[in-house]
């Protein structure tokens, strides 16, 4: 009998936490137990299949965590709330990622490809569409949407647009990190979620208006620089597919639709919390739509590689996960937190809403330390949530986090979406970042703080 690796043992601990989470309506005995007994196995053997990217910053947290109780001479107990709290959100992309099965099936791949050669004739138009897809693909993928829209798109770009991979690096780049301003299954979102308090549809309406402002910003700025080839027409072949393109567009817009709406009406009906809703609603429109392909094919290929690719990347992100909740939980039980908010509230000095605007630079900078903007994003929510004070503070502040994690991810060279493009894209990753997302980022940056500005003007 074959001894099954870390990996396979992460894997298979993240799939079991994962279902018992979303049985948790039904209240089942040991539930708690069982689901933080999951943690530390999902801990454990991520620890054994770290990659370097994740070795750093989890190892970091857990030694300050074991630091901390042992200075504050913390009860073991800690550990419990600790080491589960974050534990949907590992959920939550676990279960997000069974998208890329019907996508799959579906060849969405050659649709979106084939579209994109028959329909586009000025450069501006083309990078909005690029970017759109990889923001609807990021809506329901999350990371793992930069690579795959790269990959879509690679070919085509390639025999129409000049310099086709600074196309794909900011069509790509600036459309996943654009859904992460609004989309529920993204892991900035339920980060700040957490962290402020403020419910998601309430933030969806203003984030969604400023991911859409972003995109025709960046199109705006790329329709000049952009130079396309002559290409022939695709012909009949073409043009069919590229007619089944524009139904596999309007499939994704309803997938999206599907899950919002289940967020909202289960948000209305006040049932489970935030990040229960948001895994309900995806495994329910992931399942259904799954259903709708049993019948083809290639549907067993796609689940071997949900389980052998696209649950690969769980054990890096669990452990970071864990630890990052894990230290903010001793952090909380020691008083620190509190201590930190008093000398805040009494010596900050600076009204709530230029308090908001000196959020999204900071973050940025931070991001430029190398932190990575889910544990800026959650520490520093967690501190400015009792400290700003107007209304509607806790949207506001949750729009601010999301529009500085949003430029993080665009223009910092240790970004894992800038690492990932830069890559594939065989360029430096502060040359895509900087050079390339540069200008557009700081135009963006303007937009959102005025955004901001008018906000808090309406809701005053």
């Amino acid at each position: 009998m074959t001894t099954p690796t870390p990996l396979t043992i992460c894997k298979t601990a993240v799939l079991v936490m994962s279902g018992l989470l979303l049985l948790a309506p039904f209240r089942l005995p040991f539930a708690g137990t069982i689901i933080f007994l999951c943690g530390l196995v999902i801990l454990a053997s991520a620890l054994a299949c770290l990659s370097d990217a994740y070795k750093k910053p989890v190892y970091a947290f857990l030694a300050l965590s074991v630091l901390t109780i042992y200075y504050y001479r913390l009860p073991l107990a800690v550990l419990v709330p600790g080491v589960s709290s974050m534990l949907p959100l590992v959920a939550i992309v676990a279960v997000l990622q069974l998208f890329i099965i019907p996508l799959k099936v579906g060849r969405y791949d050659q649709y979106l490809k084939n579209y994109l050669l028959e329909n586009f004739k000025t450069g501006g138009t083309l990078h909005m569409f690029v970017s759109l897809v990889a923001h609807l693909l990021g809506a329901l993928l999350g990371f793992g949407a930069n690579p795959l829209a790269f990959s879509i798109f690679h070919d085509g770009a390639r025999q129409i647009v000049d310099d086709h991979n600074r196309f794909l690096v900011t069509a790509v780049s600036r459309g996943f990190s654009l859904s992460t301003l609004w989309a529920p299954g993204v892991v900035s979102v339920m980060l700040v979620l957490q962290a402020t308090g403020a419910p998601w549809f309430q933030v969806f309406i203003p984030a969604a208006g400023m991911a859409l402002l972003g995109i025709l910003t960046s199109a705006l700025i790329e329709s000049r620089s952009i130079t396309l080839k002559p290409l022939a027409g695709g012909g009949a072949d073409t043009a069919v597919a590229a007619a089944g393109g524009t139904r596999k567009i309007a499939g994704l817009l309803l997938v999206i639709a599907a899950v919002i709406l289940l967020i909202v009406l289960m948000e209305q009906a006040r049932i489970l919390t935030s990040t229960t809703r948001i895994l309900t609603a995806g495994f329910t429109v992931a399942i259904l739509w799954i259903a709708c392909c049993l019948r083809q094919p290639a549907t067993g290929p796609a689940w071997r590689e949900y389980w052998g690719k696209a649950l690969n990347g769980m054990p890096g992100l669990a452990a970071l996960f864990i630890s990052v909740g894990l230290f903010s939980e001793i952090v909380d039980q020691t008083g620190l937190m509190a201590r930190l908010l008093a000398g805040l509230t009494g010596g900050a000095g600076l009204p709530g809403g230029y308090l908001l605007l000196l959020v999204p630079p900071l973050l940025i900078l931070l991001s430029f330390t190398g932190v990575h903007p889910f544990i800026s994003l959650l520490l520093i929510g967690k501190i400015l949530s009792p400290v700003v004070a107007m209304p509607h503070h806790e949207v506001l502040l949750a729009l601010a986090l999301l529009l500085g994690g949003s430029l993080s991810y665009t223009i910092s060279p240790f970004a894992g979406t800038i690492l990932t493009l830069s890559t594939l894209a065989g360029c430096s990753p502060g040359k895509a970042a900087l050079k390339w997302n540069g200008p557009f980022a700081a135009i963006f940056l303007l937009e959102g703080l005025a955004a901001l500005l008018i906000l808090q003007w309406l809701w005053r």
